[in-house]
């Protein structure tokens, strides 16, 4: 299992804290780097902002790490080039993003946080076969909790940017389809009051109201009513 796996499936409540350090400490990271990223994953629900970019590594014909980077909410990203080419980063959701412009090597961009969860493609224009994925998730507080338990659900650190709005469905325990809960929001949470007990499972995405352009949906997050 790679790194960003890894990092989905804590984030999606697949694994205890324990068994996130251990294999990533497996993958070759530090205990104390392992113990200080898994903190900075459970942080991510107060809304503080990481304190710095995720680190993408550009090869020739390849963004190692980011297919797909799974980015915690209000993450930046630096692509950096470490191959012997110039390469670039452009959105293709087609919400317009970002794009790197030309990186030549051994030189680096940055790119600001996606707008809110969400999982949004993007390629090289100097390669096109080169494509990447960055993923952020959805964070709920609490993951589990006995019926009446209030769960905050919240897709964004902030509220949606001038010209974007967040859509996030709900699929209800025993249901084979999604519904809307939010739709054209500009709100960055909401809170729901199960009135039943079962799996309840939230996606989210971005969207631009003007051309219906949409960032891919975010990868489920589940709640777990008792």
């Amino acid at each position: 299992m790679s790194r960003s796996e890894l990092v989905q499936g804590y984030l999606d409540g697949q694994m205890s804290r324990r068994v996130f350090i251990r294999r990533l400490v497996a993958t070759g990271v530090t205990a104390a780097a392992a113990i200080s990223y898994a903190g900075l994953l459970e942080s991510a629900p107060a809304g503080a902002v990481p304190p710095t970019d995720f680190y993408l590594v550009i090869n020739d014909n390849l963004f190692v790490n980011g297919n797909p980077a799974t980015l915690a909410q209000g993450q930046g990203v630096q692509f950096a080039n470490h191959g012997d080419h110039t390469h670039s980063a452009r959105d293709t959701s087609g919400l317009q993003l970002f794009n790197t412009g030309a990186i030549v090597s051994a030189a680096s961009a940055s790119v600001s946080a996606p707008p809110g969860a969400g999982q949004y493609p993007y390629r090289c224009d100097f390669h096109t076969v080169m494509t990447g994925k960055l993923r952020v998730p959805v964070i709920a507080t609490p993951t589990s909790g006995p019926l009446g338990t209030q769960f905050t659900l919240t897709w964004a650190v902030a509220g949606a940017p001038v010209g974007l709005k967040f859509d996030v469905d709900r699929k209800v325990p025993g249901a084979a389809n999604w519904t809307a809960w939010k739709r054209g929001v500009i709100a960055s949470s909401g809170v729901m009051t199960p009135g039943r007990r079962g799996m309840f499972r939230f996606r989210a995405r971005v969207r631009r109201p003007s051309n219906g352009q949409t960032s891919d949906w975010s990868v489920v997050r589940a709640i777990n009513v008792t």
